[in-house]
């Protein structure tokens, strides 16, 4: 999935830049390290999540956080038991409004 097809399924992550990361996660953040080299497990980034959704106001759809943090939540309860959450998050943060940004400079010609 793209970040566009990620942007048009959720568009109130048009609002989420890097400040806001590092609003929540503090020093440890840095845009260049994956979310394993900055040490953030799953439960640092569905606090992550939550922070964003409370500061933002919006919903983070379950089926996205795969896509941008790399956490499958889609097992996170099976007969009222906590599910291993999947990990895969040997990614980036990805920085929307630079994208939207260098996409509209790359529409204008510039």
């Amino acid at each position: 999935m793209t970040v566009e097809e990620i942007l048009i399924a959720c568009p109130g992550l048009e609002k989420v830049t890097f400040n806001h990361y590092k609003d929540f996660l503090g020093d440890d953040f840095d845009p260049n390290k994956t979310w394993i080299e900055m040490g953030f497990d799953d439960l640092d980034i569905v606090e992550l999540i939550m922070h964003l959704e409370k500061k933002l106001d919006f919903e983070f759809p379950d089926n996205l956080v795969d896509k941008v943090f790399g956490i499958d939540l889609s097992n996170k309860r099976i007969d009222g038991f906590q599910a291993r959450i999947e990990t895969h998050h040997n990614m980036k943060p990805i920085n929307f409004i630079e994208h939207i940004r260098e996409q509209k400079l790359n529409d204008l010609g510039i």
